[in-house]
């Protein structure tokens, strides 16, 4: 049953790396707008402004 699979942040891995940018993902998104499109770097969550969304970084192994 996935309900009781536990998956921690720290075993998401990359598969491939690619040279594309955020920029030009967020290029491609539909009506995009840099302070909504998040990503996730050392345990915050950063808009394309830098804004940080969390105030303290996710622990990786939760």
């Amino acid at each position: 049953d996935y309900a009781e699979t536990e998956i921690f942040v720290w075993d998401l891995e990359v598969v491939r790396s690619s040279n594309i940018t955020d920029e030009d993902i967020l290029e491609d998104l539909p009506e995009h707008n840099p302070e909504w499109w998040c990503k996730v770097e050392n345990g915050f969550i950063l808009n394309l402004c830098g804004e940080k969304k969390n105030k303290i970084a996710y622990d990786y192994k939760s």
